[in-house]
């Protein structure tokens, strides 16, 4: 879908990111078990969230979750997009994801989302990530004026 690399050649991709509550880590293929789970265990949320006149997630199979992944991780790598997820500590628990987009949008450069699996939504896990995400992006990225799209 996106053609160009919305980072400098030269700048450095973080390949992760350590909170007190979580980790962030390229979502790739070898995480389709593991989000597709947190996907289908977060459907409703996920379908008013990213396209409320679709019916995503509602019978997406883990193979159809497999092509997702893979282009997540081919834009990834291409540098055009940015897929985290987002884990317990321990890299064991699907969190959530979050999204570094590039913006078709006046005055904004990349569009930064996320959400989180709905047994975590009352635990302040969102918010900790949304100020993650805010500092992550100001310190450790090259962006002038990134949108946040709020999930809570």
């Amino acid at each position: 879908m996106y053609h160009d690399p919305i980072v400098p050649p030269k700048f450095q991709v973080p390949t992760s990111k350590e909170t007190s509550r979580c980790l962030f880590r390229p979502l790739t293929i070898r995480d389709v078990t593991r989000d597709f789970d947190a996907v289908m265990s977060s459907a409703e949320f996920l379908k008013a969230h990213f396209n409320p006149s679709s019916s995503w997630p509602e019978g997406l199979t883990v193979e159809q979750n497999l092509i997702d992944l893979g282009w997540h991780e081919y834009e990834f790598q291409n540098r055009t997009s940015f897929t985290y997820t987002i884990t317990d500590l321990a890299d064991k628990l699907t969190l959530g994801c979050c999204y570094i987009y590039p913006s078709k949008l006046e005055n904004c450069d990349v569009l930064v989302s996320h959400w989180v699996r709905d047994s975590e939504r009352n635990t302040g896990l969102a918010e900790h990530i949304a100020d993650t995400l805010k500092n992550w992006i100001t310190d450790d990225w090259p962006f002038v004026s990134p949108l946040y799209i709020e999930t809570l």
